[in-house]
C-alpha cells in the first residue's frame, strides 16, 4: 500500500513538474511574441488589411450577439424558475385551505350517533383518498401543478393555466377513466400566475 502511495505522489510530482516547464515555455514564447510582430510591421512583412479588419469586427459582433443570448437565457431561466415558484406556492396555500376545509366538516360530525358519525367519516376519507389518487395520476403523466377537490356531485381538478392548455384532453380523460363522475361533473380550472393575470 505504501508503495502504492509513494508512486502515486511521484507522478503527481512529474505532472507538476511538467506543467511547471510548459507555462516557463509558454511563458517565453508569448512575451517574445509582441517583439517578433512589431519587427514583421516595421519590415513590411505584416500589414493588416481591411478585411482582417472586417473579420474582427464580425468577431468581436458575433461574440457580443452571444453574451447577449446567454444573459437572454438566464433572464428566461430565472423568470421560469419564479413562475414555477409561484405555482407551487399556490397550490400549497390551495391544499391548505382545502385540508382545512375537511377538518372542519369533521368537525361539524361530532354532534351525529357514533354509527352515522362513522358512516360520514369513511365517505369523506374514501373522498380524501381519491384526491391523492388523481393527485399522483396526474403527475405521473407530467401535469406538475395540480389540486384535486372532489364533492359527491362534482370533481374540481386545479391545474396551471400553461399546462392546462397544453394537456386538457389528457387530464379530463384521465380523471373521467379513474373516477365515478360524468362528463358534466368534471370541471377543470386553470389556476393562472400574477403574470397571467395581468
Amino acid at each position: 500500500m505504501n508503495e502504492f502511495v509513494h508512486a502515486v505522489r511521484a507522478a503527481i510530482g512529474v505532472i507538476c513538474m511538467g506543467l511547471l516547464a510548459m507555462g516557463v515555455i509558454g511563458n517565453l514564447f508569448f512575451t517574445t511574441l509582441p517583439e517578433q510582430e512589431a519587427a514583421m510591421l516595421t519590415a513590411g512583412q505584416a500589414q493588416e488589411t481591411a478585411a482582417d479588419w472586417e473579420q474582427q469586427y464580425t468577431e468581436e459582433q458575433m461574440q457580443a450577439a452571444a453574451e447577449t443570448a446567454l444573459f437572454t437565457e438566464d433572464r428566461i431561466d430565472t423568470e421560469t424558475a419564479e413562475e414555477t415558484a409561484t405555482l407551487e406556492n399556490q397550490i400549497a396555500a390551495l391544499r391548505m385551505e382545502r385540508d382545512s376545509s375537511w377538518q372542519q366538516l369533521k368537525d361539524g360530525l361530532n354532534h351525529l350517533q357514533f354509527e352515522e358519525k362513522q358512516q360520514w367519516l369513511r365517505q369523506y376519507e374514501l373522498l380524501q383518498y381519491k384526491e391523492q389518487r388523481l393527485e399522483l395520476l396526474l403527475q405521473a403523466k407530467g401535469i406538475q401543478h395540480c389540486l384535486v377537490v372532489l364533492e359527491e356531485q362534482q370533481a374540481n381538478v386545479i391545474v396551471a393555466q400553461s399546462e392546462l392548455a397544453e394537456q386538457y384532453e389528457k387530464i379530463y380523460d384521465l380523471v373521467k377513466r379513474n373516477t365515478d363522475y360524468g362528463t358534466d361533473q368534471i370541471i377543470l380550472v386553470p389556476l393562472k400566475t400574477e403574470k397571467e393575470q395581468i
